[in-house]
């Protein structure tokens, strides 16, 4: 994933540099959301109901 937005970034002018930064930078965003809404599941899963609210 990084290595698409380096590969953009390094590609300066070229055709597809715009699309290998953003796709890198999409998947990235796309990959932390999951991240997140599986933390929260997990919080909301292992914590009591008496303490959540």
């Amino acid at each position: 994933m990084g290595e698409y937005i380096f590969k953009g970034l390094s590609m300066l002018g070229a055709a597809n540099a715009l699309n290998f930064a953003l796709t890198g930078t999409v998947v990235i965003v796309i990959i932390a959301l999951t991240f997140d809404a599986v933390f929260i599941l997990i919080n909301r899963l292992t914590t009591s109901r008496g303490i959540r609210v």
